[in-house]
């Protein structure tokens, strides 16, 4: 139509990450596309030391490696449909990265619609990664791909999700779990 020419910027995005005192941080990304604004995630960080970190707010569920990558980072096509599931939820997360092992294991509502509703606040999540990096360096594997000429990476990773999608009607529990 007439009205549907010129450039469009699909994906915009804001991106405020830091430290605000010592051992405390956040990290918070706010994206446009279509005219609409959203939080992607919004979260606070306490560094506890030797590697562990205590998080809470809204974040990613750790699950797959295509979703922990953030999409400016992703290839051509970007993410699956599939990791639409994932999503972002509230909860708290403690992580720990060592040298060759990075962990979380998070706590989360479940149920969150597209625009960061919670739709139903009565589920919740239980979701843990482990990597285990056989070679290279962690900052590498921020990305799908890496310039020629980087030093080779290997890193193999597993999750697991549970999930309890909270009191239906009837006042039943409706409980699933799985692996992923």
């Amino acid at each position: 139509t007439d009205d549907l020419w010129g450039f469009q910027n699909a994906r915009t995005a804001l991106n405020f990450s830091g430290t605000v005192a010592g051992d405390w941080g956040y990290d918070i990304r706010t994206e446009w596309s279509s005219g609409t604004g959203q939080t992607h995630w919004a979260y606070g960080t306490w560094d506890l030391g030797d590697g562990w970190e205590l998080a809470t707010g809204w974040m990613k569920l750790p699950t797959s490696r295509e979703w922990l990558i953030n999409g400016e980072n992703q290839l051509a096509v970007e993410r699956t449909w599939f990791s639409d599931d994932f999503g972002t939820r509230l909860g708290a997360a403690l992580n720990y990265q060592g040298d060759d092992v990075r962990f979380t294991a998070m706590l989360s509502n479940e149920n969150a619609a597209a625009n960061g509703a919670v739709t139903n606040g009565n589920g919740s999540n239980f979701t843990a990664r482990v990597e285990w990096k056989a070679e290279g360096e962690w900052g590498q594997f921020d990305q799908f791909t890496s310039p020629q000429g980087n030093t080779q990476g290997m890193l193999f990773g597993i999750s697991y999700n549970l999930q309890n999608d909270g009191w239906d009607a009837d006042a039943t529990p409706a409980d699933t779990d799985g692996d992923i």
